[in-house]
């Protein structure tokens, strides 16, 4: 009975260990995503914000239905440049708010996988002695 408690035990240190490197992993992944957002975004989104023009022809392409209601027009000059900035502003923002999100999810995670770790880790320990 004691070598099966040991083996148990062990097993799931072993898992907790698995899961404190993959949690680990993604945790700083996410902290890159705090601390540089901008180098995180995605190709696509990256394109569409890098000038005025890539940044007008997304506006048509989403919004391709509303032009042609004529419920919308898209913006030109000083106008298009600011909504392109508020828009990568808002990008930004946003990205860095769900790597925060993540940052503190792994945190609690990383914390459970200690404290499961410990625990099994004592009765290995205990086990070992008997």
């Amino acid at each position: 009975m004691r070598k099966t408690v040991e083996v148990y035990a062990l097993t799931v240190c072993f898992f907790t260990m698995a899961c404190l490197a993959l949690a680990t992993g993604s945790m700083l992944w996410s902290l890159v995503k705090v601390l540089a957002p901008a180098a995180t975004i995605s190709e696509h989104e990256y394109k569409v914000h890098k000038s005025d023009d890539a940044f007008a022809r997304h506006l048509e392409a989403n919004n391709r239905y509303k032009i042609e209601k004529e419920q919308y027009q898209v913006p030109v000059g000083a106008d298009l440049t600011a909504e392109r900035e508020h828009s990568y502003e808002m990008l930004i923002d946003a990205g860095r708010h769900g790597a925060l999100r993540s940052v503190l999810s792994m945190l609690v995670i990383i914390l459970v996988d200690i404290v499961v770790y410990w625990f099994h880790w004592r009765i290995v320990n205990r086990e070992k002695k008997e």
